[in-house]
C-alpha cells in the first residue's frame, strides 16, 4: 500500500505512511516556493495527533516558520555580485591609474622629442650657417692666396731670392779654402775671397747675380771689363727656406791684393740691391 500525500492548510507537505506514521517533506510558500524540511523523518502519530495534524490550526498554534532559503541564496548571489563588482571597480580604478601614468609618460617623452627636434633643427641651422661662413672664407681665402700668388710672382722678378746672411771665406786660384766661411781673415794671405749667401726663394729657377765689393774708401772695386761691379754670378735657385749658394772666389792670384780694412760687399738683381754686409780683413 502506498502512501497518502497532503498539504496542510498551512502548507505542510506531508505522507501518511501504510503503518500510520506520517512524513513531513517540507513547506509550500505563497510564492510558490518550497521549503524543504533538513530533518525528515517517519514519526508515529495516533488517530488523534493524525487528526491534529490534517485539522487546520489558527495562526497562533501554527509552527514556526523556517528560514527562507532563498532569500538567503539571494543575498549571498548579491553579495557576491557586490564583490565582483568591488572587483571590477578597482581593476578599472587601477587600470585607469595606469593608463593615466602611461598617458603621462607619453605626453614626457612627445615633449623631449619635440624638444630634441628642435635642438637638433637648431644645430642644423647653426652647422649650415658655418658651412656658408666656412665656403666664405675659403673663397677669401682662396683669393687672397692668388693675389699673394701674384704679388710673389711680380717680386720674384724683382728679387729671386731674399738673403739672410753672408759668410766669407778665403780661398786660392783652385778653389782650395784657406780660410774657411765665418772666421776672422787676414788679408796678407788672401788671394780670393769667396762669399756664401744664406737665402730664401718662393719659386725655382735661374737668376744672374752682380756682385759689389766697396773698398775702405767706400770705392766700388770694379772688375775686368765692367763698369759699375765687380763681378756678375750666375746661380740657380732652389725654393724653400734657409738655403745656401757659394759664389765665385774675387781677386787676385798670388796675394797682395787685398789690405786690412773694413769692406763692403752688396748683392745686386738687376737695379735691385737685395743684400749687403760689412767684413773686415785683418
Amino acid at each position: 500500500m502506498k502512501p497518502h500525500y497532503q498539504i496542510s492548510r498551512d502548507g505542510i507537505v506531508y505522507a501518511v505512511n501504510p503503518d500510520s506514521t506520517i512524513t513531513k517533506y517540507g513547506r509550500m510558500e505563497a510564492d510558490g516556493s518550497f521549503t524543504p524540511i533538513d530533518d525528515v523523518k517517519a514519526t508515529g502519530y495516533s488517530s488523534y495527533e493524525r487528526s491534529e495534524a490534517v485539522a487546520p490550526r489558527s495562526v497562533s498554534t501554527l509552527p514556526g516558520r523556517r528560514p527562507n532559503t532563498l532569500a538567503w541564496v539571494m543575498g549571498v548571489v548579491a553579495f557576491i555580485i557586490l564583490l565582483a563588482l568591488g572587483a571590477t571597480w578597482f581593476a578599472l580604478h587601477k587600470k585607469s591609474a595606469e593608463h593615466q601614468a602611461a598617458t603621462a609618460q607619453l605626453r614626457s617623452i612627445k615633449d623631449s622629442l619635440q624638444r630634441t627636434a628642435i635642438s637638433v633643427m637648431q644645430d642644423a641651422e647653426t652647422r649650415s650657417a658655418l658651412e656658408n661662413e666656412l665656403a666664405q672664407v675659403r673663397k677669401e681665402l682662396a683669393g687672397q692666396e692668388n693675389s699673394t700668388n701674384k704679388l710673389l710672382n711680380s717680386l720674384s722678378g724683382v728679387m729671386p731670392l731674399a738673403v739672410s746672411d753672408i759668410e766669407m771665406a778665403s780661398s786660392r786660384i783652385n778653389g782650395e779654402i784657406v780660410t774657411d766661411f765665418g772666421k776672422p781673415i787676414a788679408a796678407s794671405s788672401t788671394e780670393y775671397l769667396k762669399p756664401r749667401l744664406t737665402y730664401t726663394a718662393i719659386k725655382p729657377g735661374r737668376s744672374s747675380l752682380s756682385i759689389k765689393y766697396i773698398n775702405p774708401e767706400g770705392q766700388v772695386m770694379v772688375g775686368v771689363g765692367e763698369t759699375e761691379i765687380s763681378s756678375k754670378v750666375p746661380v740657380d735657385i732652389l725654393p724653400g727656406t734657409d738655403n745656401t749658394v757659394i759664389l765665385n772666389g774675387w781677386g787676385k792670384e798670388g796675394g797682395n791684393f787685398w789690405k786690412p780694412g773694413k769692406y763692403r760687399i752688396e748683392i745686386w738683381n738687376g737695379n735691385s740691391r737685395i743684400a749687403t754686409r760689412s767684413f773686415t780683413l785683418n
